[in-house]
C-alpha cells in the first residue's frame, strides 16, 4: 500500500510539472503582455516550411480567441533554425513588395527600419509583432527586447498582412485564424 500510494504521488507531480510547463509555453513574454490592456491567448498556430525545412512556428494572440484589426493582436515567431539578418531582412522586405500596397520608395525605407532593427536568428530566438491600433505606436519584439518602435502604421498592417492579409498564403492564414472557423 505504501508503495503504491508513494507511484501514485509521483505520477500526480509529473502531471502537474507537464501540465505546468505546457502553461508556460501557453503565454506571450511578459514585457509583451504588459503593453495590453487585456491578456493575450493564443488563436491559432501554423509553422512556415521553405524547401521542405522548417524555418519559425508563427502563433496568432489574439484578446478573446477571435481576430479584429481593431483590437490588440500580436504574431509571435519561434525560429526553428538559424538566419543571417541579410536573409531575414530581404525575405521580408520581399513580402512587403508581394503585397503590392506601398512603393518601391517606401518598401526600400521599410527595408532600412527592417536592417536597423534585426539580428541574426540563432535557433530558439523570438520576434513577437505586438499591434496596438487604438495607440500610436506598435513594437516589435526580439527575444523579450523591444528593439523597434513603430508609428507607420502602413508598415504595421503591411507588415501584419504578411501572414492575415489577403493575399496572404491561404494555408498559414487559416491555421492562424483556426478558431474563428469553430
Amino acid at each position: 500500500m505504501f508503495l503504491m500510494k508513494n507511484i501514485f504521488r509521483l505520477l500526480l507531480v509529473i502531471t502537474l510539472l507537464g501540465t505546468a510547463s505546457a502553461f508556460a509555453a501557453e503565454s506571450l513574454p511578459h514585457a509583451v503582455q504588459t503593453l495590453t490592456a487585456k491578456p493575450l491567448i493564443p488563436m491559432g498556430t501554423a509553422t512556415y516550411r521553405k524547401y521542405g525545412f522548417s524555418v519559425y512556428r508563427i502563433t496568432l494572440w489574439t484578446t478573446d480567441g477571435t481576430f479584429n484589426d481593431q483590437k490588440p493582436y500580436a504574431l509571435e515567431m519561434h525560429y526553428l533554425r538559424d538566419l543571417s539578418k541579410d536573409t531575414l531582412v530581404d525575405a521580408v522586405t520581399d513580402n512587403l513588395r508581394d503585397e503590392n500596397t506601398a512603393s518601391d520608395e517606401i518598401i526600400n525605407q521599410w527595408h532600412q527600419t527592417l536592417d536597423g532593427a534585426l539580428a541574426d536568428i540563432k535557433e530558439g530566438d523570438v520576434i513577437v509583432s505586438l499591434n496596438l491600433p487604438h495607440k500610436n505606436k506598435s513594437p516589435l519584439f526580439f527575444n523579450d527586447k523591444i528593439i523597434l518602435w513603430s508609428d507607420d502604421k502602413a508598415f504595421i498592417k503591411a507588415f501584419s498582412d504578411i501572414w492575415l492579409g489577403p493575399d496572404a498564403d491561404e494555408d498559414m492564414r487559416n491555421k492562424l485564424l483556426m478558431s474563428e472557423k469553430k
